[in-house]
């Protein structure tokens, strides 16, 4: 899994999110998990949609996003299995 974000996106405007997804054969499911840094306690959920070949995206809208420091999941649903690759942004 190859993960596509910037370091730093502009207040007041939606945060894109993509990976490239390889594997034999296409996942069941894609999403997105995302919290802030000062909220430890739930992630947030948005389903990454296949935009073209191995290329998934998100797009979190610009009033579910607050200044600050995130983290995030990407998790991959294949053969009702989940496997995941974090990061932090």
């Amino acid at each position: 899994m190859n993960i596509m974000a910037n370091d730093e996106y502009t207040k007041g405007n939606p945060v894109v999110i993509r990976a490239d997804i390889f594997d034999t054969l296409a996942p069941q499911e894609v999403s997105l998990f995302y919290r802030s840094v000062r909220y430890r306690r739930w992630y947030r959920t948005v389903p990454m949609k296949n935009t073209f070949g191995y290329i998934y995206e998100a797009v979190i809208p610009a009033d579910k996003i607050s200044t600050g420091i995130y983290e995030f999941c990407i998790a991959v649903k294949r053969d009702n299995k989940n496997a995941d690759l974090s990061g932090r942004r």
